[in-house]
């Protein structure tokens, strides 16, 4: 999902019925919402992706805050909402040393590029992207391919695959990071 536009994650959340886990796919269109101009894509969800939706509790995109509960002696973690795409991203990138100006969009140019380079089919990159959708009759009919928009997953984790080189398990949600079972993307 790393292709969708910031606004489309910051309202991703359980209640909207997004998240087709058997199918292992996701829906940034909300359930009963009709479809815009703005095209809101189904998407593939990816094995790191799954983890961490697998991990999480109640929100989709959150945060989380540890403290330390002196009643009981143990850390705590409480996962709150991320109210604003845009100062969630200013306080990474201010951590990550980037540039002002670098705003959320990058990432979404930044996967479009590296994904069209990677030669996945462009056809389905358009996809990903909300660029290319079936006509309104055409929907109704199509049914969905375990292999919806394959080359677009497998190029996600080949992107993902380099990054877990570099940063370890870091990618992956702390419940399963130090677990010895942790699906190794192709790497």
């Amino acid at each position: 999902m790393t292709g969708t536009k910031p606004v489309q994650v910051q309202s991703i959340a359980q209640e909207r019925g997004q998240w087709m886990q058997n199918e292992r796919r996701f829906a940034l269109n909300p359930e009963g919402r009709l479809q815009t101009k703005k095209v809101r894509p189904v998407l593939p969800v990816v094995d790191v992706l799954h983890s961490w939706l697998l991990a999480t509790d109640e929100w989709l995109v959150c945060r989380e805050v540890k403290s330390f509960d002196e009643n009981q002696q143990i850390d705590v973690s409480e996962q709150l909402r991320v109210a604003s795409v845009r100062s969630a991203w200013d306080s990474a990138r201010e951590a990550l040393r980037l540039p002002n100006g670098w705003g959320p969009k990058l990432i979404r140019h930044s996967m479009a590029t590296i994904l069209a380079n990677r030669k996945v089919d462009l056809v389905e990159l358009e996809m990903a992207l909300g660029h290319r959708v079936l006509s309104k009759t055409s929907s109704r009919y199509a049914i969905f391919d375990p292999d919806y928009l394959a080359t677009i997953r497998h190029g996600i984790e080949d992107v993902l695959a380099d990054l877990m080189k570099r940063s370890g398990g870091a990618l992956h949600p702390k419940l399963t990071r130090d677990h010895e079972n942790i699906t190794v993307l192709r790497a």
